[in-house]
């Protein structure tokens, strides 16, 4: 992950990054590259993927002054010392010392870009992920048991169970997700089915309800009682065939909250907020 700060007015100055974890500073401060630089305003950047320990703020150093320091401007709105990156940095690769190397294909052994890996002990997230254009990327975590998952999107989820002691590497292999062939004028809608640390999961009722129809939809072969679908084994994908372009929709999952959404033109996934917790 890369991080910025605009500076404004002192384009020519020198810029590092200092990480944190909490108020501990997190190492030496990084070097940071100039990106863009308008005359008046130039964007300072660093990139976070060597940083291998959990952090949750970077503080930007202009030329010996904190962001925040009376002189230094960010954004050209406010004075503020951190961004803050909870939620984002913390924990993304891990902190523990074995090196877990993941390595996501597709069923025909094509690496698989930017997918989203993660390791969870007792259903806790301790490290997350993304593959880079090589198909694989890092975890960091303590020696014991976890749940490497894997999700790509346009694809079943996936995941093992490893005893972690020392470095090693596994592969993931997913495979591609079709959506099911609607009737003709008719599309499909799919969704992911997830726990709240990215795990794949099985078992989950999704349950459909019509809401609205368009006035063209009259002559068309319509299914307008409530339908269920429940996630299948090893497979997070869930998908409604049949629904009408334009027509309005809601969408439980489990005993979660109805989500109301319009059907596309073409096949389309769902958003549904949250995960199964």
């Amino acid at each position: 992950m890369t991080v910025h700060t605009d500076v404004r007015y002192i384009s020519s100055a020198t810029v590092t990054a200092q990480p944190y974890l909490g108020s501990t500073a997190v190492g030496s401060a990084l070097s940071t590259s100039k990106f863009a630089d308008d005359g008046a305003t130039a964007r300072f950047g660093v990139d976070l993927t060597s940083v291998n320990t959990s952090i949750d703020s970077v503080t930007f150093i202009v030329g010996g002054k904190g962001i925040g320091d009376s002189d230094v401007a960010w954004d050209g709105v406010k004075l503020v010392t951190n961004i803050v990156l909870q939620g984002e940095i913390n924990g993304a690769v891990g902190s523990g010392p074995n090196t877990i190397l993941v390595t996501v294909k597709d069923g025909s052994g094509n690496l698989l870009t930017n997918a989203s890996i993660s390791a969870n002990s007792n259903g806790v997230k301790v490290a997350s992920n993304k593959t880079d254009n090589t198909g694989t990327a890092p975890l960091f975590i303590s020696n014991g048991t976890f749940q490497i998952a894997a999700l790509c999107s346009g694809f079943n989820g996936n995941s093992q169970t490893i005893t972690v002691s020392s470095n090693q590497s596994i592969e993931i292999d997913l495979t591609q997700f079709t959506p099911e062939i609607s009737a003709t004028g008719l599309v499909t809608g799919y969704l992911t089915c997830y726990d709240q640390s990215g795990n794949p999961l099985s078992g989950i009722v999704h349950t459909l309800v019509v809401v609205e129809l368009p006035i063209d939809a009259v002559g068309l072969s319509i299914n307008v009682g409530t339908r269920t679908i429940t996630s299948g084994s090893g497979m997070n994908n869930v998908q409604f065939a049949d629904l009408v372009p334009g027509g309005q929709y809601s969408i439980q999952r489990a005993n979660g909250v109805p989500t109301y959404f319009e059907a596309l033109e073409t096949n389309f996934p769902i958003a549904i907020s949250g995960a199964v917790t």
